[in-house]
């Protein structure tokens, strides 16, 4: 590959290497394979990959994995897991080749979650039993009862990874574990969090919906505003504020729509926790990773296993019978009584169309799949093959489903909050950025086309109804990656952008803004976190190596009464049948770090 072919951020990196190859009087041979090496991995890393096996580096340079493994370590600038910490590259134990970053990142989070597994916790009290019980109600045979297990589960453990898809009850479930934990110790220190503001936003509205459930006694101590990641841990210009030197001061963490988290963000983030706070990590394992490097919530939801022991005392704590809780015991797992996954799902009736198909996605059932695609329903609408660009038709179509949100944005003396609300019910998400059914060019055939039906007055740049997504966290104003907002006119004809910012509602005006994009379609990794009434998701063409089951399960799962899917047949099948595989070692990192290596 030729440095032509790269990323920027690849490129760039290669160029430095040979640079500094040629500095400090590296042979030419050897020169050339570290050049190759940082090529290969910053592409790999690139496309969310934490590390690069030996072997296919090796193939690269048509030779020997056991010779190039002896090439990189006599060069100096390769180490071995122990070896010295200034060497840009280190291999494992496992032929697994890292930049030292990532190597650093994976070790550390893997230390500091091995010590929240082994770390034992004060049994619960009797209090926090008996509400646990009372909140929970009689135990049925349906799926609930992994809700309450999974609430048991973060009573007697100091960590735990509650996997499930949306309607699940996660949410259920840590309203009622805090309202139990509280009964036990009015004055915990709760932080609610997620990786971006609507996410954090969805928590929040969940877990107040919850608290009318919970005694008046506890239910006045419960949090009630979730944060994003990076405004818990204070980012500002120079940093984060709160990390592994300098910890946050609360007793409980939850995490919301963790698999968002990169390996870079959730290291971070778990390092500046308490050690002997509690931590609840929730998310959908079967969602797109995060956009940055690494599949930390996937790595950790791999596998689910309960000891003997723990049975014991859950059947004891919740009074489901020990026979019902069907989870093998494996001494060998790093993560033994830490994982519930949870599989049924309360959101989608038992007709609805969309569960189905998400179903069927999420068990790589392309066949099943296509079949619910081309069955007559009013929640799912197949389209078919999208052609080589959006038809005049479509782009019409797209454009009228905006005709509400636009008319209240347009209306004097309108409420911020219900234009913002009246957005959030629709979406077109696609798969790519660029290209003609990408993001960049339906926002412009969107625009033009809400302009000249007349749903919005466009003059320019900046209109009110123009809706924005913040790509760029911005710690001074308050607004991170993710973040969307709706521009409305004043009172005095000026143009404000308003976003949830925190607790409250805040109006910015356009020039202040940080990187941002118009936001009437969005690509389906900015998607995760929130939930529409109505979406139309754009498949990529059969060839794009985007084409995957968990982006396509991500973009149906977003969507709560009618899908609109535009996508060839064969892409379906491509997509469903493809799921998406990063190379990490991190499971191994906890392993080692438990002594279980």
């Amino acid at each position: 590959m030729s440095t032509s072919e790269l990323q920027p951020l690849a490129r760039s990196l290669a160029r430095r290497v040979g640079l500094w190859c040629q500095r400090l009087g590296v042979t030419a041979e050897t020169a050339s394979m570290l050049v190759s090496l940082a090529e290969v991995l910053a592409t790999e890393t690139e496309a969310g990959h934490v590390c690069l096996n030996l072997s296919a580096f090796a193939a690269t340079l048509n030779d020997s994995a056991d010779a190039v493994r002896a090439r990189l370590l006599d060069s100096g600038w390769v180490s071995g897991a122990t070896g010295p910490d200034q060497a840009l590259f280190v291999l494992d134990t496992e032929d697994r080749l890292y930049f030292r970053r990532y190597y650093d990142y994976e070790r550390r989070l893997g230390e500091r979650l091995a010590a929240a597994v082994a770390s034992p916790t004060t049994p619960p009290g009797e209090a926090a039993v008996g509400l646990l019980t009372t909140l929970f109600g009689a135990v049925t045979t349906d799926g609930s009862q992994w809700q309450r297990l999974a609430a048991a589960l973060a009573l007697h453990r100091r960590v735990v990874v509650v996997s499930g898809g949306p309607g699940t009850g996660k949410t259920t479930t840590v309203a009622f574990l805090l309202a139990s934990l509280l009964e036990d110790n009015p004055d915990l220190r709760i932080a609610l969090a997620a990786p971006t503001g609507k996410a954090a936003a969805r928590l929040s509205a969940a877990i107040n919906a919850r608290a009318e459930s919970v005694p008046l006694h506890v239910r006045s101590r419960l949090p009630r505003q979730a944060q994003t990641v990076h405004r818990l841990l204070g980012l500002s210009p120079a940093g984060f504020k709160y990390h592994r030197r300098e910890r946050l001061a609360i007793d409980v963490l939850v995490v919301d729509e963790a698999s968002m988290l990169d390996l870079a963000l959730a290291t971070q983030l778990l390092e500046a926790v308490p050690d002997e706070a509690r931590i609840l990590l929730l998310g959908d394992r079967d969602q797109l990773e995060a956009v940055e490097s690494g599949a930390v919530f996937a790595q950790l939801c791999q596998t689910q296993s309960l000891s003997e022991a723990m049975r014991g005392r859950l059947a004891e704590t919740t009074g489901v019978p020990l026979g019902a809780i069907d989870v093998p015991s494996d001494p060998s797992d790093p993560l033994q009584d830490a994982v519930i996954r949870y599989t049924r799902t309360f959101r989608f009736r038992s007709d609805s169309s969309i569960g189905r198909l998400a179903l069927s996605v999420r068990e790589g059932q392309a066949d099943a799949a296509l079949l619910e695609l081309g069955a007559p329903g009013e929640d799912v609408v197949w389209m078919g093959s999208p052609g080589k660009a959006p038809t005049s038709a479509l782009i019409q179509s797209l454009a009228s489903d905006y005709a509400d949100y636009a008319a209240l944005a347009r209306a004097e003396s309108t409420d911020p909050a219900a234009v913002l609300k009246a957005f959030d019910r629709v979406r077109v998400l696609c798969a790519q950025r660029e290209g003609p059914w990408g993001v960049t060019a339906l926002n412009i055939q969107l625009t033009r086309a809400l302009g000249a039906s007349g749903a919005l007055s466009i003059g320019g740049l900046w209109y009110a109804g123009r809706p924005v997504l913040v790509t760029r966290n911005d710690p001074l104003l308050g607004l991170f990656n993710g973040d969307i907002g709706v521009t409305l006119q004043d009172t005095g004809g000026r143009l404000r952008v308003w976003f949830v910012v925190g607790e409250t509602l805040r109006s910015f005006s356009p020039s202040q803004l940080p990187a941002h994009d118009t936001a009437f379609a969005m690509t389906i990794h900015k998607s995760q976190g929130s939930e529409f009434d109505r979406a139309t998701v754009i498949l990529p063409r059969e060839d794009s190596p985007l084409l995957t089951r968990e982006l396509v399960y991500t973009a149906i799962t977003r969507v709560r009464q009618a899908l609109r899917l535009v996508g060839s047949e064969r892409a379906v099948r491509l997509a469903v049948e493809r799921p998406s595989h990063r190379q990490s070692g991190l499971r191994d990192r906890i392993r080692a770090a438990r002594g279980l290596a």
